[in-house]
This record gives C-alpha cells, sequence and structure tokens, in this order.
C-alpha cells in the first residue's frame, strides 16, 4: 500500500496492524472520514525504526485485538516480547 509508507521501497515485509476507520455521516451523506493507526508499529515491522527505547510494539498489537488472550497485556509493554513469543 503504497499510502502507507510514502516513498521508502517495498521491503517485501509482511506488516499487522489494526487500523481505525471512523465515518460521520450527515443527512445521509458521508461528510467525514477519519483512518487511524499505529504508525510507529508499522515503522517497526518494516525494519525502519529501531523499538528498543520506544514503547511501541510490533504486530502483537494487531494480534491482540483480534484474539484478546493472544498476547499477555502486560507483555505488551515488556522489551523483546516477540523473542519470548517465538
Amino acid at each position: 500500500m503504497f499510502w502507507l509508507l510514502p516513498r521508502i521501497a517495498p521491503t517485501g515485509r509482511r506488516l499487522e496492524f489494526v487500523v481505525v476507520v471512523i465515518v460521520c455521516f450527515e443527512e445521509g451523506k458521508m461528510s467525514e472520514e477519519h483512518i487511524h493507526w499505529d504508525q510507529a508499529s508499522v515503522l517497526v515491522q518494516a525494519g525502519l525504526l529501531d523499538p528498543e527505547h520506544l514503547p511501541v510494539v510490533g504486530a502483537e498489537g494487531a494480534r491482540k485485538m483480534l484474539d484478546r488472550n493472544a498476547v499477555p497485556s502486560n507483555l505488551l509493554i515488556k522489551r523483546g516480547v516477540e523473542d519470548e513469543l517465538l
């Protein structure tokens, strides 16, 4: 998706992230659209951001949204969560 990381060459990496879309309607017509995602998580998974000193997770955040038991919440804030789950 070129809009997600504009001007970044494809990395070939799989990205998993949560996207929230809020659409507002007025008089039966769409009047606003807001799209939100965790950009830091995307950058970490693409290999463009080092998460070592940042409070950011990768694909685990998206997995947690799909299955609340996928990753214990406390592990999401602990460094190296992917290493412990593999």
